[in-house]
């Protein structure tokens, strides 16, 4: 661990999320639980950036679906 504040502009603290379209969206927002890695190979959706980050980005969207009821 570090003490010291990484810049904001760092590139590898930084993922970047698209969807194929729409309907991938909707997909992987409404299924109950949602598979990363499945997604990608469907190609329903692209990544750039650090995958550590996509991975937190599917299991925050699952947390809160069951927050919202969803």
């Amino acid at each position: 661990m570090k003490k010291e504040k990484f810049p904001d502009d760092d590139s590898n603290l930084k993922v970047t999320v698209t969807f194929k379209d729409g309907h991938a969206l909707c997909k992987f927002l409404t299924i109950r639980t949602p598979d990363i890695f499945k997604s990608l190979l469907a190609r329903d959706l692209d990544y750039e950036g650090n995958l550590n980050y996509l991975l937190k980005f599917a299991y925050m969207s699952r947390h809160l679906k069951t927050m919202f009821g969803l």
